[in-house]
């Protein structure tokens, strides 16, 4: 929780204090089961577009592709799960409409 939490709470503009210099080195070091762990436990906490994003964004500032590929597929996952979901309430929304 702990690694999510500062993965989602990183300032946006560059910052390089030194926690930022450690959580980018707590992503370097995480393993794909760990990465597998973080992305549930976002999973439960709705932030997994939030998190990968800035997972995304730090794996490839650090040119750590396999890290990036991670996130951008479990990122574009998530975005094909929201689109569908979307679709289908958007059908229901249409049937309620109709009556």
């Amino acid at each position: 929780m702990d690694l999510l939490s500062r993965l989602l709470l990183v300032p946006r503009d560059g910052d390089f204090s030194p926690m930022a210099d450690a959580l980018h080195r707590d992503l370097s070091e995480l393993s794909r089961e760990e990465f597998d762990d973080i992305l549930a436990l976002a999973h439960l906490n709705h932030v997994t577009v939030r998190g990968m994003d800035a997972f995304l964004s730090i794996a490839s500032d650090k040119n750590d592709n396999a890290r990036a590929e991670w996130a951008q597929a479990a990122h574009a996952a998530e975005l094909s799960r929201i689109g569908l979901a979307v679709d289908f309430l958007e059908q229901i929304c249409e049937a309620f409409e109709g009556q």
